[in-house]
C-alpha cells in the first residue's frame, strides 16, 4: 500500500498538467481568433501549423505570445503600412525599380525614392516634380500634334498617288488605243498601196519590151533620157491635136445637121 507521502506530489503533478493543458487549449483559441480577425495573417497550409504573414512574407510558430509581439513591434507596422499603400497609382510616372525590390524611382525626375507613402507624397507634392511633370506632357501632346499631322500628309500622298496612278494608267490606255488605231490605218493603206497597179520599170524608163530585154538593166544615158522626154512630148502634143480636130469635126457636123454654115 502506498503512503501519504508518496500520494501528494503525483496529485500536485497531475493538477499543474491539466492547467498548462487548459492554458494551451485557451492559447490555441485565441490564436485562432487573432488570425481569423487579422485579415494579414494566415495559417500555413502544409500542416506544419504556423503563422504566415501576407504583407511581409514572415513566419512564427503558432504560439499566441510570438504573434502578438511580431504584430505589436514598430518594424511590422511601418512594412504593413508600406505594402498596404497602392503604389500603383503613382504610375507610370513612379514605377517600381528594377533592381532594388524596397524602393520606387520617378521617370519624371530620375530620382529613386523608398517605399515610404509619406516620403513619395512629398515628392509628388514638391515644385520641381510639378514643373517637369508639365514640362513633359507638354512635349508628349506636341509630338502627338505632330505624328497624327504626318499620319493625315501620308493618307494624303497615298490618296494623290492612287488619283495620279489612275489618270496615268487612263492616258496608258489611251496611247496604246491610238497606236494600235495609227497601226491599223498605216497596214490599211499599205494593202492598198500594194494593190494598185505597179508601173513597169520599162515604161518609166521610156522603152520597148525588146530594148529592155537587150539592154538589161542598164540606166538610159542623160542623151536618151532626153530623147525619150521629147517623143513623150511630142505624142502629148499630137494627141492634143487629135482632141481637138475630133471636137471641131463634130462642131461642123452638128451644124450642119442643124442647117447653119
Amino acid at each position: 500500500p502506498l503512503t501519504f507521502e508518496l500520494l501528494v506530489p503525483v496529485a500536485v503533478s497531475t493538477v499543474d498538467r491539466d492547467l498548462s493543458s487548459n492554458a494551451m487549449a485557451e492559447d490555441e483559441e485565441k490564436l485562432a481568433a487573432l488570425v481569423a480577425e487579422n485579415e494579414d495573417l494566415e495559417f500555413k497550409s502544409d500542416g506544419s501549423g504556423k503563422v504566415h504573414v501576407k504583407s511581409t512574407g514572415h513566419e512564427m510558430p503558432p504560439r499566441l505570445d510570438v504573434v502578438k509581439s511580431y504584430i505589436s513591434g514598430a518594424k511590422y507596422k511601418k512594412a504593413r503600412d508600406w505594402y498596404s499603400c497602392d503604389f500603383g497609382k503613382y504610375e507610370p510616372q513612379i514605377v517600381p525599380h528594377q533592381r532594388q525590390k524596397k524602393f520606387l524611382y520617378c521617370t519624371v525626375t530620375g530620382t529613386t525614392l523608398p517605399m515610404d507613402p509619406k516620403k513619395v507624397e512629398l515628392h509628388v507634392a514638391s515644385k520641381r516634380y510639378k514643373e517637369l511633370l508639365k514640362t513633359k506632357e507638354e512635349a508628349k501632346s506636341k509630338k502627338i500634334e505632330k505624328d497624327q499631322k504626318k499620319h493625315a500628309m501620308r493618307l494624303k500622298n497615298r490618296a494623290a498617288a492612287a488619283t495620279k496612278g489612275e489618270g496615268a494608267a487612263e492616258g496608258k490606255a489611251k496611247a496604246v488605243k491610238k497606236k494600235v488605231k495609227k497601226a491599223k490605218v498605216e497596214e490599211k493603206g499599205a494593202e492598198e498601196e500594194g494593190k494598185k497597179k505597179k508601173r513597169p520599170e520599162r515604161s518609166i524608163l521610156l522603152k520597148r519590151k525588146k530594148d529592155m530585154a537587150a539592154g538589161g538593166d542598164k540606166k538610159p544615158t542623160e542623151a536618151e533620157a532626153k530623147d525619150s522626154a521629147k517623143v513623150e512630148a511630142d505624142k502629148k502634143t499630137k494627141g492634143d491635136q487629135v482632141k481637138v480636130k475630133g471636137k471641131v469635126k463634130k462642131t461642123s457636123l452638128k451644124r450642119k445637121a442643124a442647117g447653119r454654115p
